[in-house]
């Protein structure tokens, strides 16, 4: 097995966290080839230069399986900032086609919940890039949301989107959609 792209970082409240891309060779795990970040939480010796994780199995970091390529620093104000390589689901064929494959991903801030958790959120700078508020819907149905949201148009939007969604049940968005829908990118979560 090999660790591609190791990264270990302060984490807040006397942790660090230990990140990292598994690769191993042939079959064997190639359900993680490569797909996943792993993260070990735990407790860093200087003086010993000894890593000491909370639980013997490491955690997965996004079950995407966009996260990939980690990378971090810490911030002139003390945070914890990872990036990433947001990977792409398409075929080989298509990637040679088009010339590229997968972006940068945002930068996170990592921190310590008190219960020892991970806690992750947006970096607040982010937010500069807010431009004019287009829409804004609440408690509405799909269909009328629908009616709304065709109008909107742009190459960079933020969207938020609450939802109470039964278990079992997935709720998403369709975005970059041709009129003939041959082409769009989903944006879903399943419950």
């Amino acid at each position: 097995m090999m660790w591609e792209l190791p990264v270990f970082l302060p984490l807040g409240a006397g942790k660090h966290i230990f990140l990292f891309s598994p690769w191993w060779p042939g079959d064997q795990m190639s359900s993680h080839f490569l797909k996943y970040v792993l993260y070990h939480i735990g407790v860093w010796d200087a003086e010993t230069l000894t890593f000491t994780p909370d639980e013997e199995k490491p955690q997965i970091f996004d079950y995407g399986e966009h996260f990939t390529g980690p990378s971090g620093a810490v911030d002139e104000q003390g945070r914890t900032i990872v990036l990433n390589i947001a990977q792409m689901k398409r075929d080989p064929q298509m990637s040679y086609d088009s010339g590229w494959e997968g972006n940068a991903g945002l930068p996170i801030v990592l921190f310590s919940h008190e219960d020892g958790q991970l806690g992750l959120k947006p970096a607040p700078e982010l937010e500069t890039l807010r431009g004019e508020h287009l829409i804004d819907l609440a408690d509405v149905a799909l269909d009328v949301a629908n009616l709304h949201l065709k109008a909107v148009r742009g190459r960079m939007l933020e969207i938020q989107l609450w939802a109470r969604i039964p278990d079992g049940e997935s709720c998403g968005l369709s975005v970059f959609r041709s009129p003939d829908i041959q082409e769009q990118t989903l944006i879903y979560y399943d419950n």
